[in-house]
């Protein structure tokens, strides 16, 4: 069965004990992701090249700290395990409910997408994310946006800034006045390889989906907050929470009397529009139908976690490995697990921590390369904005960044009328499905549509 739960983090296994500051054992890691293609899928004409040299501002200018501030939720979406790609808005994720008594786990078997929303809707995966902020404000005020990104495209250029040689390509492109990053593997339903431990089977034993969102494969979640000079959005998986909101279950959240990173007041009002909501509006595009319902809470984030395992064989798990990503999706939550080396996680090896002062004093060590990334931030929008057009992001050396036109015939970020809608310009059409009243709901093709009753 093809799944998404329980990724593996590109910065390695989940799992292992708590170790701020101190370095684990020497363990084999798994296979990384693939390098870029561009025998199959060929870069366009190249435009501009930095190196980290390059991305120094003069003492004379100011600039914005290279901090980040004012996080706040923005919207979520959950994709369902169904044939046909089908979302929940606002969705939720799984709930964590650790075993009262430790059983021996099964090994992870099985294949999962590295890119669950390519994988499910591959010519826009970015249109979901867009579809569901919109559904959560019709209002949302799109101009606001610099930079509209995601953990993995954002984590590769804080790779970069870092002097990491990890090799990644993404695309790029300027609608109004926000830039676009949109992940981009070899393939758009490209696998994990060479899968092994227990980092997808222990969360599947150790939290549940809630009852409205039963079916679940992957929550995806969007944040926004300003870093630098930049107002950025940024979609991530969610890999749980940590109790219920819908039925005040709090269930070992160790956190007390601390402010959460959106507005309290806000997430309730939202809270209280979405739970019992009925089934919506569908869109679609290329006639593949993308059906949205609405159902599930909007979760606090707070209550949001990352979740690793690790084997006892291998020693302490140094959470600075993880640090860079659970700083760009400010997930303040981290899970760590270890097992026996067979499967068996004891209660007392598994630590639920807040790494909210963790997530401060990283950022405070890492000034210099965040203000890199701010740089190069501004130099990605800066020629984006110019050129108008579908870009692309390549990185194949450490130290070395290209920046790209697509080759001809590339790939926008999002769909016509969507680009319209959210430049501001308004669209013919109905943007998306919004009005049940006449014609096809789906636009889809009348041949074999099944859904919509008026195929």
């Amino acid at each position: 069965m093809l799944s998404s739960r329980g990724r593996t983090s590109s910065y390695g296994t989940r799992g292992g004990r708590w170790a701020p500051r101190g370095k684990g054992h020497h363990y084999s890691k798994p296979k990384g992701p693939p390098k870029p293609d561009i025998g199959k899928d060929p870069l366009g004409q190249h435009l501009v090249e930095y190196k980290n040299a390059d991305l120094t501002r003069p003492s004379s200018i100011t600039s914005p700290d290279a901090t980040i501030s004012n996080c706040s939720y923005v919207a979520s979406y959950t994709w369902m395990n169904r044939e046909n790609p089908t979302i929940l808005v606002p969705g939720e994720p799984p709930l964590w409910k650790p075993l009262n008594k430790p059983r021996r786990l099964e090994e992870d078997k099985g294949t999962y997408y590295r890119d669950p929303n390519a994988a499910r809707y591959p010519t826009y995966p970015t249109e979901p994310a867009v579809q569901a902020i919109f559904r959560t404000n019709k209002d949302f005020e799109t101009a606001a946006v610099n930079i509209f990104a995601c953990g993995s495209t954002l984590g590769n250029l804080l790779r970069f800034v870092r002097n990491d040689d990890k090799p990644y390509r993404f695309l790029v492109e300027a609608v109004g006045k926000t830039v676009f990053f949109v992940r981009k593997e070899n393939d758009p339903k490209e696998l994990i390889e060479d899968v092994r431990g227990f980092g997808h089977t222990f969360p599947e034993a150790y939290t549940e989906w809630p009852r409205d969102v039963q079916g679940s494969e992957s929550h995806q979640r969007l944040v926004q907050y300003t870093f630098g000079q930049h107002n950025c959005i940024v979609r991530f998986e969610s890999d749980g929470q940590l109790f219920s909101v819908t039925n005040h279950e709090h269930v070992q959240n160790p956190r007390s009397g601390l402010t959460p990173s959106s507005s309290e007041s806000d997430e309730e009002t939202l809270i209280g529009a979405f739970i019992g909501a009925s089934v919506g509006n569908v869109s679609s595009r290329d006639g593949v139908c993308l059906r949205i319902r609405e159902g599930g809470s909007v979760v606090p984030q707070d209550s949001i976690f990352d979740l690793k395992t690790r084997s006892n064989r291998w020693g302490e798990f140094n959470v600075d490995n993880v640090m860079p990503l659970l700083y760009i999706k400010q997930i303040p939550n981290f899970i760590i697990a270890y097992h026996d080396g067979a499967g068996t996680f004891q209660k007392d090896d598994i630590h639920v921590k807040s790494v909210e002062k963790d997530l401060q004093k990283w950022e405070t060590d890492h000034r210099t390369e965040l203000n890199r990334l701010s740089i190069l931030l501004e130099k990605i929008t800066e020629i984006a904005l110019k050129h108008r057009e579908p870009l692309e992001i390549y990185s194949s050396e450490k130290g070395l960044l290209q920046i790209h036109k697509q080759k001809e015939g590339g790939t926008h970020v999002l769909p016509l009328e969507w680009r319209k809608k959210w430049a501001g310009e308004g669209s013919d059409s109905d943007e998306g499905g919004g009005s049940d009243e006449g014609g096809h709901y789906t636009r889809c093709s009348a041949d074999g549509c099944g859904y919509c009753g008026k195929c």
